[in-house]
């Protein structure tokens, strides 16, 4: 068995998820298209799945920049994340606790400087 690398290619993955999208579309202009109930969540998870996809090409690496996640530090995920979870609608009783959690780990788990000591020449 002959392992290869598999390379992601980002205008298929674009793609998908502009055919997900019409999908979804499609079956919400039209939920009868298929029987019963399964029009609705055909095009839900259709509009889930595209989303997902949608996402996953935004952060592809272009030729003309790398990935979207190569220079993603804590002071720049960290407020987009409280952002997130507050659009999700997580209580605050929940998120203030999980921000201070967050921040405490990003604190402790973070580089820490080395200090190398002078050098001094001709001593």
């Amino acid at each position: 068995m002959q392992l290869s690398k598999i390379t992601v290619s980002r205008s298929t993955v674009g793609f998908l998820a502009m055919g997900l999208f019409a999908v979804s579309l499609v079956l919400s202009v039209w939920p009868n298209l298929v029987s019963g109930a399964a029009g609705t969540l055909v095009g839900g998870a259709a509009a889930r799945v595209g989303m997902v996809l949608a996402a996953y090409w935004l952060a592809l690496p272009t030729r003309n920049r790398p990935a979207a996640w190569a220079n993603v530090g804590l002071a720049s995920a960290l407020p987009l994340l409280l952002v997130a979870l507050a659009l999700f609608r997580i209580p605050f009783r929940i998120l203030i606790p999980l921000a201070g959690f967050v921040l405490l780990v990003g604190v402790v788990l973070r580089p820490r400087q080395v200090r190398r000591p002078e050098r001094r020449f001709g001593e």
